[in-house]
This record gives structure tokens, sequence and C-alpha cells, in this order.
């Protein structure tokens, strides 16, 4: 008797096919973790970029380190809408009680960004100087 081996029987194309499907599936899970990955580290760019030029245009502007204030404001950019807040610190309790504090024309300033109240960036910089506490030092 002779077996007619023309062609695959249903049997074989299914078994094929699950095999296909079960060697494919961790290569979709690993494809989806990747973008995810991606999207998230965009994002974490835009919120840097947005911070720095946060901390630029304070540097360039001529704001006396006293007048720096709290601010808070949205951008956006790629079709989502960061959050970026600015906090301003007077730094004098640091130096003892040689500086006043209305003397004290040092500020820190820290620019968070933010995503739907996920912190993605936050940068700290000093503003200002200790002009006053020198001359209370000589003094």
């Amino acid at each position: 008797m002779k077996l007619n081996n023309r062609g695959y029987t249903i049997l074989e194309s299914l078994l094929a096919i699950v095999v296909i499907s079960v060697l494919a599936l961790p290569l979709f899970k690993l494809l989806s973790t990747e973008k995810r990955s991606t999207v998230t580290a965009r994002e974490k760019t835009v919120a840097y970029f947005l911070a720095s030029a946060e901390m630029e245009k304070l540097k360039t502007q001529s704001i006396p380190s006293e007048d720096l204030q709290d601010k808070e404001y949205n951008e956006a950019s790629n079709g989502k809408n960061y959050t970026v807040k600015r906090t301003v610190k007077r730094r004098f309790e640091e130096f003892g009680s040689i500086v006043d504090e209305n003397g004290q024309k040092l500020r820190e300033v820290t620019v968070a960004v933010s995503l739907k109240d996920n912190k993605l960036s936050e940068l700290t910089s000093l503003f200002g100087g200790l002009e006053s506490a020198k001359d209370t030092v000589q003094q």
C-alpha cells in the first residue's frame, strides 16, 4: 500500500501555527516593552530640556536674585502637556547667624518638570551672591 505524501494534513498545519505562535509571543512582548521604554526615555529627555531651558532663561535674564519667585506653568511638547515648576529658597540659614535673612542674596532655584504628576526631571542651581555676607564678616 502506497501513501500519498503530496501535502500537509490539517493537523500538521495547526501544529505548525501553534509552534510559531508560542515562539513569536515573547518577541511581541519584548517589542511592546521596548516601545514603552522608548516613550519613557523621550518624555524624560523632553523634561530635561524644558528644565534646562528654564534654568538658562534665568541665568541670561538680569533679574536680581532677591526678585526671583516661585512659578508654575504648562508647556506642550510632542502632544503632551508638561508642568514646569520653579521653586526659590533663601539660603541664609546655611551660613549661621552671621548673615541675616534680609541681607542675604543667595537663592537656591529648583526647576522640576513633571508629566501627569510623575516627576521626570529636576535641576537645582544657586543664584545671587554673598556680598552682604562678606561685608558682615569683615566688620
